[in-house]
């Protein structure tokens, strides 16, 4: 019988070339459990952003103006948060706004050293003006909402084009203030008119879950936005004073208050009371998830 022993040792040059196959082994290894760890990451801050709230998304800002004069701090933070020197800058007027009237709040506007500032309106929601304003609007780095009348903007506005582009500033990192009646119809639940009980209109969905009332202590209005929040039992009620200014972090739900009064917050609550209130004074800084209710967007009804 023919027994063949084999001794076979690997050369240098095969040695060699397994070192390079678990050299790059391993690092394959090394990037596919770095990537994984990245995508895990990723979903979990996703998870942690949805779990604070519905309305939370890009990195963008909310200014909401009570009404009244409002201090220069508010409009200069609006300018900044859009940009500054390189902020491109569209007013929407809540009133049908005259030429002379739009030439002035260009003037006022352009003393803020922003880049550009157009005034844009519309009086129908499907037409030349509509479609020009969309497309200001999809430029802009920031949108200012004027008072007026809130049936104006909420004739035109919500449902449509302009909305979505609105929303989509603030996916963008953008900036949407208003004053008054611009601050009104940030809510899809808009209170139009009434002095104890109000009348409501179709707002723009942009402060999802939430209902806004301004001139809020000037005017003494707390009945009336109680009122519409029986109405509608899941939403928080946000209160803002004249010459006073809510900014909203979109992505955090961080409140801060600027200007010289109060902004009051009525929230659902599962303790014995039936809600609870917050009053926030200029300076002070909340976090909305620290309410605990559920703002999913709200369907507008009478």
């Amino acid at each position: 019988m023919l027994i063949c022993e084999t001794n076979v040792s690997p050369t240098m040059s095969q040695k060699i070339i397994y070192r390079s196959f678990y050299a790059t082994l391993a690092v394959v290894i090394v990037g596919l459990a770095a990537t994984i760890f990245v995508c895990q990451m990723r979903n979990l801050s996703g998870n942690l952003q949805s779990g604070l709230g519905g309305f939370y998304g890009g990195g963008g800002t909310l200014i909401i103006a009570g009404g009244g004069i409002l201090p220069e701090e508010i409009p200069e933070r609006f300018c900044k948060l859009a940009g500054g020197a390189r902020a491109r800058l569209v007013v929407i007027p809540s009133y049908d706004a005259t030429p002379q009237e739009e030439k002035a709040i260009i003037r006022e506007w352009k003393q803020r050293r922003a880049a550009s500032v157009d005034v844009a309106q519309s009086r129908s929601r499907d037409d030349e003006a509509s479609s020009l304003l969309v497309s200001k609007i999809r430029n802009a780095t920031g949108v200012w909402m004027t008072g007026g009348e809130q049936a104006i903007p909420a004739n035109y506005y919500p449902g449509t084009e302009v909305e979505d582009e609105l929303m989509k500033l603030l996916e963008r990192g953008g900036v949407v203030g208003g004053t008054s009646a611009g601050a009104a119809i940030m809510s899809r639940i808009m209170i139009e008119e009434g002095r104890l009980e109000a009348k409501t209109r179709q707002g723009l969905d942009l402060l999802r879950g939430a209902v806004i009332d301004q001139h809020f202590m000037q005017r003494n209005r707390l009945t009336r936005l109680r009122g519409v929040l029986d109405r509608h039992p899941g939403a928080i009620g946000i209160g803002i004073d004249e010459g006073t200014a809510l900014v909203v972090k979109m992505d955090s739900g961080r409140l801060n208050v600027i200007g010289k009064s109060y902004v009051m917050l009525w929230a659902p609550s599962e303790t014995a009371s039936p809600h609870r209130a917050e009053f926030l004074k200029a300076g002070d800084t909340f976090d909305l998830d620290e309410l605990e209710w559920d703002n999913s967007p709200l369907e507008y009804h009478m």
